[in-house]
């Protein structure tokens, strides 16, 4: 029975139950967030009361919204959403002026605004500002009034309100028990460095060690990781004229755990009893150890501090352990050159040490505010954003037709839950939506229970804290809560906070849930009747692309070429496999909020997709192995012979990947080539041919050797359970 067979038979109201406590645990961090937030909502409250200020909410949607994990994150988000509102209020004001007469005209123009400010979010490297414009200018277009102050007007205080909330909330976020981006990355840092000295001491002493919490991290942590970097740089400006070292950190550390991990996913014929390797594998342990204490203590390495080992020779590693000599070779290199990638520890020290060019096999560019993305041949996302600002025109359509003013959240809400599947579209929609219900609930309580008895700022601040505090508290959850929780918040300071002083109207809180519900209601339809992407059918592309890529990176270096020249490529290929395989696992996650999900055809789909994204991971760790080894160690002078089977293994590996993408892909491919004769042939020709080949070179070989083996075993498990047509 398959793991989501099993989940299914526990009945739902425990599932449900088991959800909530772990989602809504308290963790220290999590107390600290939520008092930040809350503070700051105090603070604005005190201040918008005092100086009678009108459309106080926007400020504290502003708040909710830039409150990030880190201090950093939150100050980069404050900025995109100070210049997205900006860019959207000047939109807005110039349209809502220029057809002040003739309302019914900004018809023409909601849509294309909405949908190049949606073209912008899914094109540029700072989505949340196409967002935020193409929200505000919509909110200010929407507005019902008899002169131009009146889009002036809400466009102005909107653009106050959110400096306001953005000051308020950064300077909560930055002073205030605050998580400071560079202590989480070294933080980090130092996790996988013991997650890595555990997994080679546990190699070293022969024990059985569940790697599965690592492979799981494997995709998302070198993301976070750089997310992290990005916001230390925000947080502290003076880190970016390290950005090279630290690149070069967090990438080299990357290649130490893949490695690591595939090191012990290596198959082994026999225990490790090789004195010269278990004591290499020592070496390497205490290595990562000092790495670690190194950032933990804020210092860096200095020369004399440098690791340096011998490559070892076929003396020293018997037969029964020759498999194991790339991944000795490749994590002594990798420590070698990892400690001139401390220097961004000392900032006093002016001098950068030179980085080796290996570390920078996995580090990525900084990207320029447009992606290549951008383009009117990205025809997937103008699609999608035309379909999003027809949603957008039709939801204005509607608002203006009733003559409804408090309709006018049925608008934006169109652009904000535009997701690219059908999935995580009604996954948004149904997190808003319940944000908005429970939040009017809690603020339609404070007003019938609470305003009638209120006479001073004080009992308001009571209400606020309290309030607040249990929207910030399932906001500051995971990913599957956070966006409720904040549309909880968002919904009761529109009920109970937006006017001056206390307040018994109850329309803003119907509104706003009817709003919502009409703009989820036209934007599903619209989605469904124009033909909109379903995340079953996307996460089996995604999956065929990530193979795809796979065997991209298997050409890597296979014709001998410097390393210099295969590095771009090489990073390329794994930054595109790292990308496809968690896109196939957020698809996946998407997948369950569409329809047929109940069904056990759809199931048994997903738990193949899941069982072969797994399988494509471990082939990918065994083939970076591979990769490394060919651009670290030139076997060119080795027979012809020798190299011509090599190269008959190789290319029949890349035939096999593209067959396994192209059954994944729903194709049948039966013209597969079969890579175990190869493989033997191959061993065969080295056994014959071994007198003729340089003693220095023996060792290498026969790692290359190895490493062949290990990848073919993993493509024939992959092969096994790869995904079957329809």
């Amino acid at each position: 029975m398959s793991c989501e067979g099993v989940i299914s038979a526990v009945p739902w109201e425990d599932r449900f139950l088991k959800f909530l406590k772990a989602e809504l645990a308290p963790t220290t961090d999590r107390w600290r967030a939520t008092a930040r937030i809350v503070v700051a909502c105090l603070i604005t409250t005190v201040l918008v009361m005092g100086m009678h200020s009108p459309h106080a909410s926007y400020a504290f949607i502003t708040i909710f919204m830039i409150s990030q994990s880190n201090a950093g994150a939150s100050l980069s988000k404050a900025t995109l959403r100070i210049l997205g509102t900006a860019a959207g209020a000047a939109v807005g004001v110039v349209a809502y002026i220029v057809f002040l007469d003739n309302p019914w005209l900004r018809v023409a123009l909601m849509g294309p605004v909405a949908a190049f400010c949606i073209f912008l979010s899914q094109t540029t490297t700072a989505p949340y500002f196409g967002l935020l414009a193409g929200v505000t200018a919509i909110m200010v277009m929407t507005v019902t009034g008899p002169d131009a102050e009146s889009g002036l007007h809400i466009g102005l205080w909107r653009f106050v309100m959110v400096m306001l909330g953005a000051i308020i909330g950064t300077a909560a976020q930055m002073f205030l028990w605050p998580d400071d981006p560079e202590k989480l990355l070294v933080s980090s840092l130092v996790e996988r460095l013991n997650n890595i000295e555990n997994v080679i001491l546990a190699i070293r002493d022969g024990r059985q060690m569940d790697t599965t919490k690592m492979d799981s991290a494997l995709l998302s942590g070198l993301t976070h990781q750089l997310d992290l970097l990005d916001n230390a740089e925000a947080r502290h400006p003076s880190l970016r004229s390290r950005h090279a070292e630290q690149i070069a950190l967090i990438g080299g550390i990357e290649q130490l755990l893949t490695a690591a991990i595939a090191f012990a996913k290596a198959p082994r014929d026999q225990l490790i009893n090789s004195a010269p390797v278990s004591e290499k594998l020592t070496g390497i342990a205490a290595a990562c150890s000092k790495l670690r204490d190194a950032l933990q203590n804020r210092r860096p390495f200095e020369s004399s501090a440098s690791f340096s080992w011998s490559a070892p020779n076929d003396n020293e590693i018997d037969a029964g352990s020759m498999e194991l000599f790339p991944g000795l070779t490749e994590m002594e290199q990798i420590l070698t050159e990892l400690p001139n990638a401390t220097g961004f520890l000392d900032r006093d020290r002016q001098r950068q040490k030179k980085l080796s060019v290996g570390l920078i096999l996995d580090s990525p560019t900084r990207g320029a505010f447009f992606t290549p993305a951008f383009s009117l041949q990205n025809t997937g996302a103008l699609v999608f954003s035309l379909r999003a600002g027809l949603a957008a025109t039709l939801a204005y359509v509607i608002y203006q037709g009733l003559a409804w003013p408090g309709l006018s959240t049925s608008v934006w809400t169109t652009i904000i839950i535009a997701q690219s599947t059908f999935g995580a579209s009604v996954q948004k929609a149904i997190l808003r939506l319940g944000g908005a219900v429970l939040g009017g609930v809690l603020g339609l309580a404070t007003i019938i229970v609470l305003m009638p008895n209120m006479d001073t700022l004080t009992p308001l601040l009571f209400v606020v804290a309290v309030c607040a505090t249990i929207c910030v508290w399932i906001a500051t959850g995971s990913a599957r809560i956070s966006y409720f929780g904040i549309q909880m918040g968002i919904a009761f300071v529109l009920c109970a906070l937006n006017d001056l002083g206390p307040t018994t109207d109850l329309v803003p809180a119907r509104d706003r849930v009817i709003g919502v519900l009409l703009g989820i209601i036209v934007s599903g339809l619209v989605f469904l009747l124009t033909g909109t992407a379903f995340a079953g059918t996307l996460m089996r592309r995604s999956l065929a692309n990530a193979l795809c890529s796979l065997a991209g990176l298997a050409r890597v270096g296979l014709h001998g070429e410097a390393a210099k020249a295969v590095l771009r490529p090489a990073r390329g290929w794994r930054w595109k496999v790292y990308q496809d395989l968690a896109t196939t696992l957020r698809l996946h996650d998407e997948s369950k909020f569409e329809w047929g999900v109940g069904l056990t055809d759809a199931q048994a789909e997903r738990a193949r997709i899941v069982r072969t994204t797994a399988d494509a991971q471990s082939v990918f760790l065994a083939l970076l192995a591979l990769v490394r080894h060919r651009l670290n160690f030139d076997l060119s002078a080795i027979p012809e012979t020798i190299r011509e089977d090599f190269h008959a293994l190789a290319n029949g590996i890349v035939l096999q990947l593209e067959g396994a993408a192209s059954r994944a892909g729903g194709k049948n491919e039966n013209n597969l080539t079969t890579l175990a004769p190869l493989l033997e042939r191959m061993n065969d020709v080295v056994r014959r041919e071994s007198d003729k080949i340089d003693s220095s070179l023996i060792p290498h070989l026969q790692g290359r050797l190895a490493l062949y083996k290990n990848l073919v075993i993993r493509i024939e498990r992959l092969d096994r359970n790869a995904v079957l047509p329809d």
